[in-house]
């Protein structure tokens, strides 16, 4: 996840806002131990049964630029 980060130049500030997390810890965590969160491990076995998890993610960001 970090290395998507940075590949993006986005900046801790930006996840911290967008994700309500509290500090550069938070991020940390949310890089390194992604695999172990129950929503991302349903978010792959959704995926990994051909449901298009892109066109979900769309939507969602949608109702947040309203």
């Amino acid at each position: 996840m970090k290395e998507f980060r940075k590949s993006l130049h986005l900046n801790n500030k930006e996840i911290q806002e967008f994700s309500n997390l509290k500090n550069n810890t938070s991020v940390y965590y949310l890089e390194s131990s992604y695999k172990t969160n129950k929503l991302f491990r349903y978010l792959m076995f959704l995926r990994k049964n051909k449901v298009n998890i892109n066109a979900f993610i769309d939507a969602e960001l949608k109702e947040l630029e309203k």
